[in-house]
């Protein structure tokens, strides 16, 4: 006779293995990643919600024309998201992305944000991209941008080891308030994360499931007896 207690609970840890074990696709759109729900690059699982891409302001990019390529610098790894993101003199472009990012085997200490492809248009024209998470102290949130002032491409910082994080990316492009034939634009987005060795505490489900499994065996060994 089939133990089912003992064959549904091996067959749920089975199913949570196949499902850690999706592979992030460089080179999909980020509707895709959406889709999907989530994928792991490495040791980092991504994790997408249908909230985690808004657009907003005069001009629209979807989920769709966005490219989210997986990405390693050094002993960094995250997503490269790249867009043609543009403003026109007047129009104003929003587009928030937001995701969790959690390490299997380790935690995240570092995470640096850094923007390209960037044009200004004379004056006023700005591109503004700020990076926050409820996870991190607010003193150690990123922003990067561009102005007729000057730009800051790349930010980066530390903070104390956690096993995920909840990142929200929010782009502003300003085309400025004057004519002109240059358009205002960014193209790609670019997050990266450090990790460090975890405390050997267990994730807290991975415990609970194994204590649950451990619980079904003494049921087990009764009805095989029989």
């Amino acid at each position: 006779m089939i133990k089912t207690p003992l064959l549904i609970a091996v067959l749920f840890l089975g199913a949570s293995y196949s499902a850690w074990a999706s592979a992030c696709v460089s080179g999909d759109k980020l509707s895709q990643y959406i889709a999907a729900g989530s994928c792991t690059f490495d040791d980092l699982t991504f994790t997408f919600s249908p909230t985690s891409y808004v657009a907003s302001g005069s001009v629209l990019i979807p989920a769709s024309d966005v490219t989210v390529s997986t990405e390693t610098v050094g002993d960094e790894e995250g997503l490269l998201f790249n867009a043609p993101w543009f403003a026109q003199a007047t129009t104003t472009l929003d587009a928030d992305i937001s995701y969790t990012v959690s390490c299997n085997s380790c935690d995240i200490d570092d995470w640096s944000l850094s923007i390209a492809g960037i044009s200004l248009a004379p004056g006023d024209a700005f591109v503004d991209v700020g990076e926050t998470s409820p996870d991190v102290p607010s003193t150690d949130w990123l922003g990067v941008g561009a102005n007729s002032i000057g730009s800051l491409l790349t930010d980066t910082t530390t903070f104390p080891p956690q096993g995920s994080l909840s990142v929200d990316k929010d782009l502003t492009v300003y085309g400025g308030s004057t004519a002109s034939f240059i358009t205002t634009k960014v193209s790609s987005m670019t997050n990266l994360f450090s990790t460090t060795a975890m405390s050997t505490v267990p994730e807290p489900s991975l415990a609970i499931l194994c204590l649950g499994l451990v619980g079904l065996l003494p049921l087990a060994r009764r009805r095989f007896i029989r």
